[in-house]
């Protein structure tokens, strides 16, 4: 009897050594998939804001080429409005030097 309970002893610790080796092994490969899974996720995250960045980008970039197309024909405008006064007053200059002259 006391063979057996020696035998039973030992395979008990065998089996407890073994569920331990394989607990062992199956957090690992838990922990492995879960490091894999985050990096994906991570990587998707950051693709997705670079992608929103880009559109940003390309928005802000749109919006700026606007506005300075927008200044530019103001100024333009402006520029035009301005030669037409200066035209205006060359001829009332003209006219008013002429006329104090004869």
């Amino acid at each position: 009897m006391g063979q057996d309970t020696i035998r039973a002893i030992r395979d008990a610790e065998k089996k407890a050594e073994q569920m331990e080796k394989e607990a062992a092994a199956a957090s690992a490969a838990v922990i492995a998939e879960a490091k894999a899974r985050a990096k994906e996720e991570g990587d998707a995250a950051l693709a997705k804001v670079k992608e929103e960045n880009g559109q940003l980008l390309a928005n802000a970039k749109k919006a700026a080429e606007q506005a300075l197309a927008d200044a530019q024909a103001k100024a333009e405008s402006d520029l035009s409005e301005l030669k037409a006064a200066a035209a205006a007053k060359k001829d009332q200059a003209i006219e008013m030097i002429l006329s104090e002259l004869f």
